[in-house]
C-alpha cells in the first residue's frame, strides 16, 4: 500500500525487486525542487560510523523518525547492532564537508547510473535537496545516483555490490559490450581534458578553451547534464573574463547560472555566483589578468545560424558575414581620454568657451603609494592613470567606495602630462568625480537602454520598456522606483524586469541613484551653468 508524503510528488511504494523506492504522483517538470530535508542523523566527516555515534542522535529523535529509520533497508547486518548496518546502507555525503547523514526521504531513493533527479546538500539554506533533472512522469520511480557519472562499468558495478551489494540492471549498465566500452572511452577523455584543463596554469589560453569545449562535446555525446557539465561552462565563463572577453564570459556565466538552477535551485551557492557574474562580469577578481581577449558585454554578434554562433561563442572560426554590433549611442553622450582637451589650453584662456564633459572609465587596477592612483579604462579601451591631487590625495574616498571594475565618472576632466612623462587625468576637486558601483560595460548598456526607452517621443508617447511598443504617455506606468522606465500594464512590467538583455530589476536599485540618472539624462555639451555631484536631478523629456 502507497505511503503519502507531504509534498505530494511523490509516494513511498514497494519497487518490484528494488523494495520500496518513491514514485511520482504527478508529472514533475525538469527543474522542480522534490525535497528539501533537514537531516535525522549526521556522522561527522572522519568520524567511525559507530552505534555510540548513532544511538546518541537516535535519543532525540520522534517516534515517526524513529519508525521511518529502522524500517530502511540494512545490508550491512551486524550482530546486536542494528542501528550501525542501517546507517551504513542508506546514508547520503553532504558534499563538501565529507559528513555522512541519514534523511527520513531522500534515504529512501533508489539508485539509477542514469538517474532522473540530482541531490545535493545545500550548505546556504543546510538542507538536502532533489530537483527533477529531466520531466519526471507520473507513475515513475524517482531515483538518484549512488555513483560517480564518470565511473566505468566495471567500477560502478563493483561499487554498488560492495557497498550496496546490489547489481545494477539500468541502461548504461545493460548495453551491449561494444557499445558499453565506446561509453567508457568517452567517460576516460573527459576525464582526460578535464586533468588537461585543471593544469590550466602550463597550458596557453587557447589549449585551456579547447579542453572545456572537447569536454562539453563528450557530455552531449553521453547526454550528461550533470554538475560537472554546468561546471565547465562556469569553468569556461571564468576563463573568459580572466582574459578580457565579457561578451562570451557574460553567457557561459548565464549558462552555468541556469544548468546549476536545474540541479540544485536558486537558492543555491553556484547560482548565486554565476548570476552575480552574469550580471557583472568584470567583478570578478581575475578580470583583465589579460585582455587578450577583450570584448564588452554588447559585443555579441546577430543573425548568425546556431552553428556559426556556437563557432563564435568557442572562438574556434570568426563565421562568414558576422554582423557587428552598431557604433555605440553612447560616445556622443560621454567622453573618452582622446576627446578631453589639453589642461594648457584650458588655462591659456581665450574666447573659445570648452563645452562640458562627462569622462567615463573603469578601474581596472589602484595604487596607494604616496597618493591614490586608478589606473582607468575609457570608452575606447585607451588605459591612462587618474591620480590624486585632493587635499587628502585621495584618503578623503573611503576604500570601500571603489574597487576594480567600478565606474569613475569624472566632470569637465582635461588632459594633464604628469612629471614621469604619462599622460593621464589629475583630479583636484573631491565634487567633481564618482565612482559608481557597476562595470563600464552596463553603465553604457544602461545608458543605451535610456535612451531608447525613457525619453519622451513624438506626440507624448513612451516606448514600453516590456514589449516594445509606442504608445500614449497618459496611458503607460513608470517604475516608481527607478523613474526611468514605461510599461504598458503590470504584465509588460514582469517582462522588463526579467529579460536577461535589459535586466531592470537587478539594476532599478542602482538606478534609484539620482547621480546615475542624471548621468544619462543630461544632454553635456548643452549644459550652461557650473556642474558638480551631487548632479542636479531632471525628469527624461
Amino acid at each position: 500500500m502507497p505511503i503519502s508524503t507531504k509534498n505530494g510528488l511523490y509516494a513511498l511504494q514497494d519497487v518490484p525487486d528494488r523494495g520500496k523506492g518513491l514514485i511520482a504522483t504527478t508529472n514533475i517538470p525538469k527543474g522542480t525542487r522534490i525535497l528539501s530535508e533537514k537531516p535525522l542523523m549526521v556522522i561527522p566527516a572522519r568520524k567511525p560510523v559507530s552505534y555510540f555515534s548513532i544511538s546518541q542522535q537516535w535519543e532525540a529523535l520522534s517516534e515517526e523518525q524513529r519508525d521511518a529509520f529502522l524500517s530502511m533497508k540494512n545490508v550491512h547486518p551486524i550482530v546486536g547492532d542494528k542501528f550501525t548496518g542501517i546507517f551504513r546502507t542508506n546514508f547520503l555525503c553532504l558534499t563538501k564537508s565529507g559528513d555522512l547523514a541519514i534523511f527520513q526521504e531522500a534515504c529512501r531513493i533508489n539508485h539509477d547510473c542514469e538517474s532522473n533527479t540530482f541531490h545535493y546538500w545545500n550548505d546556504n539554506i543546510k538542507r538536502h535537496t532533489v530537483h527533477a533533472t529531466r520531466d519526471i512522469q507520473s507513475g515513475e520511480e524517482i531515483t538518484i545516483s549512488y555513483v560517480s557519472s564518470m565511473m566505468k562499468y566495471y567500477a560502478r558495478r563493483e561499487t554498488l555490490r560492495q557497498s550496496f551489494k546490489f547489481t545494477c540492471w539500468c541502461r548504461p549498465c545493460s548495453l551491449p559490450d561494444k557499445q558499453s566500452q565506446k561509453r567508457d572511452q568517452v567517460i576516460e577523455k573527459i576525464l582526460h581534458f578535464a586533468k588537461l584543463e585543471r593544469s590550466s596554469q602550463s597550458v596557453s589560453p587557447d589549449e585551456a578553451l579547447s579542453y572545456l569545449r572537447s569536454q562539453v562535446c563528450l557530455y552531449n555525446e553521453l547526454g550528461l547534464e550533470d554538475y560537472d557539465f554546468a561546471r565547465v561552462h562556469g569553468h569556461a565563463a571564468s576563463l573568459f573574463i580572466k582574459h578580457g572577453d565579457l561578451a562570451r564570459g557574460r553567457l557561459f556565466a548565464q549558462m552555468a547560472a541556469s544548468m546549476f538552477e536545474t540541479l540544485l535551485g536558486n537558492d543555491s551557492i553556484e547560482v548565486i555566483h554565476y548570476a552575480c557574474l552574469a550580471r557583472n562580469p568584470a567583478s570578478d577578481p581575475q578580470y583583465g589578468f589579460s585582455m587578450m581577449w577583450h570584448t564588452s558585454v554588447g559585443e555579441v554578434p546577430h543573425g548568425l545560424t546556431s552553428d556559426d554562433f556556437e563557432d563564435w561563442l568557442w572562438k574556434t572560426k570568426e563565421p562568414e558575414g558576422l554582423e557587428r554590433p552598431m557604433s555605440p549611442l553612447y560616445q556622443g553622450w560621454f567622453s573618452g581620454f582622446a576627446d578631453l582637451p589639453h589642461r594648457d589650453d584650458i588655462y591659456a584662456g581665450g574666447s573659445v568657451k570648452i563645452p562640458h564633459s562627462c569622462f567615463l572609465g573603469e578601474i581596472v587596477a589602484v595604487d596607494f603609494c604616496h597618493r591614490l592612483e586608478f589606473e582607468i579604462r575609457d570608452i575606447y579601451d585607451e588605459t591612462i592613470p587618474l591620480r590624486f591631487y585632493t587635499n587628502g590625495e585621495g584618503a578623503e574616498l573611503p576604500s570601500e567606495e571603489y574597487s576594480r571594475g567600478d565606474t569613475v565618472a569624472v566632470l569637465d576632466a582635461s588632459r594633464y602630462e604628469f612629471e614621469d612623462g604619462v599622460s593621464g587625468i589629475r583630479h583636484e576637486e573631491p565634487w567633481m568625480m564618482k565612482v559608481f558601483p557597476l562595470c563600464l560595460d552596463e553603465v553604457l548598456a544602461l545608458n543605451d537602454q535610456v535612451h531608447e526607452f525613457s525619453f519622451r517621443q513624438q506626440n507624448n508617447t513612451r516606448k514600453c520598456h516590456g514589449c516594445g511598443i509606442t504608445s500614449a504617455e497618459a496611458s503607460m506606468k513608470r517604475c516608481d522606483k527607478c523613474l526611468l522606465f514605461w510599461y504598458c500594464n503590470s504584465e509588460c512590467q514582469d517582462v522588463g524586469r526579467n529579460t536577461i538583455t535589459k535586466t531592470h530589476e537587478d539594476y532599478c536599485k542602482f538606478l534609484q541613484d539620482p547621480d546615475l540618472r542624471a548621468l544619462f539624462l543630461i544632454k553635456w555639451k548643452d549644459v550652461q551653468n557650473h556642474i558638480h555631484f551631487p548632479l542636479k536631478v531632471i525628469d527624461a523629456s
